[in-house]
């Protein structure tokens, strides 16, 4: 009966100190993460667009593509320094893309 008893208090004594002596998980550094996918580029374009569109110069915003990839088309009347510096190079994960138009405007029917 004796031996059973300090049979089992081994065995626990043994568990609590595995489970003592465990080193407590550490976080992931953000760089070894995968990358989280970006949302849907038209939900990035509907957040941003009226922002995008309250710059002067700007006359238009869409969608557009750069080596197979969807990139925010921001189309301007002319590049210029301010508008270079006012437009971010990127939004929620998607290259921002500016596109010299000239002036736009809606032909007569």
């Amino acid at each position: 009966m004796i031996r059973r008893a300090a049979l089992v208090a081994l065995l626990l004594a043994g568990a609590a100190g595995a489970a003592c002596s465990r080193t407590p998980e550490r976080p992931v550094p953000p760089s070894s993460r995968p990358p989280a996918s970006p949302p849907p580029i038209a939900d990035v374009l509907r957040r941003h667009t009226d922002r995008l569109m309250a710059l002067p110069g700007v006359v238009g915003v869409g969608e557009g593509a750069r080596d197979g990839r969807p990139t925010v088309h921001v189309m301007v009347v002319r590049r210029t320094p301010e508008l270079e510096r006012a437009l971010p190079d990127s939004l929620e994960g998607y290259a921002v893309e500016v596109v010299e138009t000239g002036v736009i405007r809606a032909q007569d029917s």
